[in-house]
């Protein structure tokens, strides 16, 4: 019982996991939405997809910010962005989503230029 229990929770944890793609698609993540309702519409991606739970470049004399997730499969630059704290955490932080793009190049050009 307990077996079939934990399977039939996997299973409707992987059926309600989506992706940035299909959140894109559906106008979910957008530019010119704010970080904290980015880090709410990805909160149900799968962890590498998550951009929130991956890696973050910061520029901090043009209070920019790079989101990457564990996949690396786009990238997310954020304007405006009033911190970051030592440990990369997001929580209190204000920024205004700018670019969503498949290139880390671009990303990184966007990032260092205002």
């Amino acid at each position: 019982m307990k077996a079939r229990f934990l399977k039939l929770i996997s299973i409707f944890l992987i059926i309600s996991c989506t992706n940035s793609k299909q959140l894109i698609n559906s106008e979910k993540i957008y530019v010119g939405m704010t970080f904290d309702d980015f880090c709410d519409a990805v909160v149900f991606t799968t962890i590498p997809d998550d951009p929130c739970m991956g890696t973050n470049k910061y520029n901090k004399s043009n209070k920019k910010l790079i989101l990457i997730p564990g996949n690396k499969s786009k990238f997310y630059v954020f304007q405006s962005v009033s911190r970051v704290n030592a440990a990369g955490r997001y929580y209190g932080t204000f920024g205004i989503l700018s670019l969503i793009t498949e290139s880390r190049n671009e990303a990184e050009f966007n990032l260092m230029n205002d």
